[in-house]
């Protein structure tokens, strides 16, 4: 492991070869009564929907961080 590996918990277990993913595609959904529009605020279940749709493989660690494959350890890219 070198210095830059990001190290994730996830599940109570310790995962490598994973960044941060970008969640700026995320919108509220009007036809969700918990999203606000307005506020622009998107609830946790309409932002899963919207997250697993678009990158399926993706982890939400125990730290409520969404990660994706792709970390310097990660030899798929």
């Amino acid at each position: 492991m070198t210095q830059r590996d990001e190290v994730f918990i996830y599940d109570d277990k310790i995962i490598y070869g994973y960044k941060y993913m970008n969640i700026d595609f995320i919108e509220p959904d009007k036809n969700c009564n918990q999203c606000d529009s307005i506020n622009d605020y998107c609830c946790f279940e309409c932002e899963h929907i919207q997250v697993k749709n678009k990158h399926p493989n993706s982890k939400y660690t125990d730290d409520c961080q969404w990660i994706i494959k792709g970390g310097t350890n990660d030899t798929t890219r």
